[in-house]
């Protein structure tokens, strides 16, 4: 996998080059943005095809997603948050609950311990 990357990188590069510079002015030419597309897949190459050689990472980035997508049904469903305070308590709301779920915890029982307590440690929930 890690050739074909390598293949499709120099495939963009032939059809990118850079840029001459402007031999009027020492600036360079701007890129477009596919070439600087083209230009961070050859820099984060290691990054990009880490889930090859780390059993650890993901293929995918389905759990990211998943985190964002009840504020965007919510989106969708009213509009937009009503003010800024409102979009930020959604927020940190969704953050603590997922963050719960994701340590097994109960949803209820932290939520009630934080609003008892004012505690957020997770390690102590049973």
């Amino acid at each position: 996998m890690e050739y074909q990357y390598e293949a499709i990188l120099q495939d963009g590069a032939q059809c990118h080059p850079r840029p001459r510079e402007k031999s009027a002015s020492k600036k360079r030419s701007k890129q477009s943005p596919s070439k600087n597309l083209l230009d961070r897949f050859a820099r984060d190459k290691d990054a990009i095809l880490g889930f090859l050689t780390h059993a650890d990472i993901p293929f995918d980035n389905n759990e990211a997603e998943q985190d964002i997508r009840m504020a965007k049904v919510k989106q969708k469903v009213s509009g937009t948050f009503r003010t800024e305070e409102g979009a930020r308590i959604f927020c940190l709301t969704r953050s603590f609950i997922q963050t719960a779920q994701k340590q097994g915890k109960p949803v209820f029982h932290t939520l009630e311990q934080f609003i008892r307590e004012g505690s957020m440690d997770f390690t102590c929930i049973n």
